[in-house]
């Protein structure tokens, strides 16, 4: 097992670090909440890294001290990161630094003996600590996100919405390392050796599918990577330059001339590039226009010009088959059509029909 547990760890390591150095030098407007996921997944690929080193080579006094001190990193961090993403207004301050007393605390502790038995207690009640926190931050952007009016659908909602999801992960992972940890607890002080220990193997495969299935929609750039690759909040659009706020505009203006008409987005599907081309300016400038205007990512417009298409068949024909109006919309695969269809309006397209034929009736 011990083999086992030292290459999962590496595999655990090499993604985490990977996604830590993608993510930091990603330029968003949410740039220190971007920073500080990016120093989420750099504490757990080291924690990865010295749990493999202690098994393989035994632990010295100083890895042993710094292993148990990156998982009381991560709840600060993460809990600062989201403070940071929905409350982009206000900056990180020196008080800040009193959420690294646990993980400081921790360190010395695990230099000494007799500080080791506490230092367990220390982890535990850090851990415990900030899963609440997490816990109580996503009772809150839940009571937040039902209080706003259904008809009040737009981008910053659909930030809120994603960042909400992230929060509701994070706060699930907390929860699950800090079961995992008990057990661990347990079972080291029944006398097992760390590497035969149950609960620490699937404590790392749970890591292992956590982090992987996360790099995969990193990969897929997912919706839910949205806000790392092109979020833009109402203060940022202030920010802007004048002169290129009046660029924004006349680029706007030409490309909402242009999809006036729906094959444009239904039938050709044209990428950023050919669309930029279309307009005479570059795929950059283009992008950039889109995301000022509208909040969002140009593929995720067409997503939404493309789902308000679909939508509109739904009503007018209400006998013609999902499927039919799904191709027609120009999506190629009905998880696509769900998906996008879904996120945009809170209903899959059948349940939609439905609800507007019964408005109707």
């Amino acid at each position: 097992m011990n083999l086992l547990l030292v290459n999962l760890n590496t595999v655990v390591a090499v993604l985490c670090l990977l996604m830590a150095l993608h993510l930091f030098f990603q330029k968003t407007s949410c740039q220190l909440a971007i920073r500080l996921l990016a120093t989420c997944f750099l504490v757990l690929g080291l924690h990865a890294l010295l749990l493999s080193f202690n098994l393989i080579y035994g632990a010295n006094a100083l890895s042993a001290a710094l292993q148990p001190t990156m998982p009381a990193l991560f709840g600060p961090l993460a809990y600062l990161m989201f403070q940071r993403t929905f409350q982009t207004s206000i900056p990180l301050k020196p008080l800040n630094l009193l959420h690294l007393i646990p993980a400081n605390l921790i360190f010395l502790l695990m230099l000494s003996e007799q500080g080791k038995f506490f230092a367990d207690f220390v982890i535990l009640l850090s851990l415990l600590g900030y899963a609440l926190l997490l816990s109580h931050s996503s009772w809150r952007r839940k009571s937040t996100l039902q209080a706003v009016s259904e008809k009040a659908v737009n981008a910053n909602q659909e930030f809120e919405k994603t960042i909400y999801l992230w929060l509701l992960v994070f706060t699930a992972y907390c929860w699950l390392v800090l079961i995992g940890d008990v057990l661990i607890i347990l079972e080291i002080g029944a006398g097992k050796p760390s590497s035969q220990s149950i609960a620490l193997l699937l404590t790392v495969v749970f890591k292992l599918l956590i982090i992987g299935y996360t790099t995969f929609l990193a990969l897929q750039k997912s919706p839910l990577f949205d806000w790392v690759y092109n979020s833009v909040s109402r203060s940022d659009k202030k920010a802007v330059a004048p002169e290129k706020i009046k660029v924004f505009q006349a680029i706007i203006n030409d490309f909402e001339r242009l999809i006036k008409e729906p094959p444009i987005y239904t039938k050709e599907l044209i990428s950023l590039n050919t669309m930029a081309d279309r307009l005479g300016v570059t795929a950059r400038l283009l992008s950039n226009a889109i995301n000022h205007q509208y909040g969002e990512s140009y593929t995720k417009c067409m997503n939404r010009l493309r789902v308000n298409f679909a939508a509109k068949l739904l009503v007018e024909e209400p006998n013609r088959p999902i499927t039919s109006v799904m191709f027609d919309s120009g999506f190629q695969t009905k998880s696509s059509f769900n998906k996008e269809f879904k996120a945009l309006k809170e209903l899959s397209p059948s349940e939609y029909r439905e609800k507007q034929m019964s408005k109707l009736k």
